[in-house]
């Protein structure tokens, strides 16, 4: 096999402003770089700012089932923030059981995420097969227990919600109207709470009258958002509502799913197992070709697309910096690979 040349030409020897010559050259440094630069444009971007698209597929009932039984599964193996134990779990019908296959972006904390889906897997299977009267106290039992895996991201994530509800409070506290007096009200509620209690409090409220009234400070409506001046402030508190009453949902729906495919869970046994990650591909380099215009003609867009595009971003450009952006992700050093314990 031949093997590629690695450019060490540091984007610190040119002069301020400049990027690093092309080296597009050959398949493999054409087809790396367009795998990284929507990447890297979707980070600039920044989160959603309109609804999330709905997940679309043309699934059967079951199968959307499956999927979404694997994502929540994979979601419970998550324990900690930052991206190193996000994963994703498959299932294998070999002749003698069905493998559980988990795979993470890092080694170092592996182990530990095998052990939460064992325990998880084990319980579902009891949960299946226990009398009607003594599933909902089973389930509020293991919703406790994939808390407890995961401590250190709740923690995380409770930390932030405490954050956003300060701020909020702070924008409120002046108010003399009658909804904003409510809504700071509702929100010391789930002030003095321990991680358990806040986690099946924000869940119990997900479809308050408090919640969607919350929803309806930065939904938009014909385009015009409601309460402009604070709303990025009253999507991300609700965004981070929403991530402590998941902690509850995705085991509710795991145990709804898998009695839809109760053959997983059966005495028969299954088996759990890891697979290592393996290194990235580097980052190519920032180079001459970085532009915006460029990246939507790699992006496929032609003709009136092309110019309609092209005229959004430049305008998106003057204020959020998106090249600018870009060109620091490019910057950062690659991030050190976990070594497993």
């Amino acid at each position: 096999m031949s093997s590629l040349a690695v450019v060490t030409t540091s984007s610190s020897d040119l002069p301020s402003g400049s990027s690093v010559p092309s080296r597009r050259s050959g398949p493999y440094n054409k087809l790396n770089g367009r795998f990284y630069e929507p990447l890297f444009l979707l980070k600039a971007l920044g989160q959603t700012r309109r609804k999330h698209t709905a997940v679309s597929s043309d699934m059967d009932g079951a199968g959307l089932s499956r999927r979404r039984l694997l994502d929540n599964l994979a979601y419970l193996c998550d324990l900690r923030k930052g991206g190193e134990t996000t994963c994703a779990v498959a299932v294998e019908d070999r002749p003698e059981c069905y493998k559980f296959w988990l795979a993470a972006n890092g080694s170092r904390v592996l182990p530990e995420m095998r052990n939460a889906l064992v325990a998880v897997l084990e319980d579902i299977r009891r949960i299946i097969s226990c009398p009607e009267d003594e599933k909902q106290t089973r389930v509020e039992a293991l919703i406790l227990k994939c808390i407890q895996f995961s401590i250190k991201r709740v923690w995380a994530e409770k930390v932030r919600l405490y954050k956003s509800i300060d701020e909020c409070k702070r924008k409120l506290k002046s108010s003399t109207s009658y909804d904003d007096t409510v809504l700071f009200q509702w929100l010391s509620r789930f002030r003095g709470l321990d991680c358990e209690e806040l986690c099946f409090l924000v869940y119990q409220e997900r479809d308050s009258n408090d919640m969607k009234g919350l929803e309806r400070r930065f939904n938009l409506d014909d385009g015009s958002p409601i309460y402009q001046p604070h709303l990025e402030l009253y999507r991300k508190l609700r965004h981070r509502l929403g991530r402590l009453a998941n902690h509850v949902r995705a085991v509710q729906q795991v145990v709804n799913d898998a009695h839809n495919f109760s053959f997983l869970f059966s005495e028969d046994g299954f088996h759990v197992i890891c697979l290592l990650p393996i290194p990235s591909t580097p980052a190519p380099q920032a180079d001459a070709l970085l532009t915006l215009p460029g990246i939507l003609m790699r992006m496929g867009l032609k003709g009136s697309k092309f110019k309609e595009y092209s005229t959004a971003v430049a305008s998106m450009d003057q204020s959020l910096q998106i090249i600018k952006n870009m060109r620091e992700e490019y910057a950062k050093p690659e991030p050190a690979t976990p070594r497993p314990r």
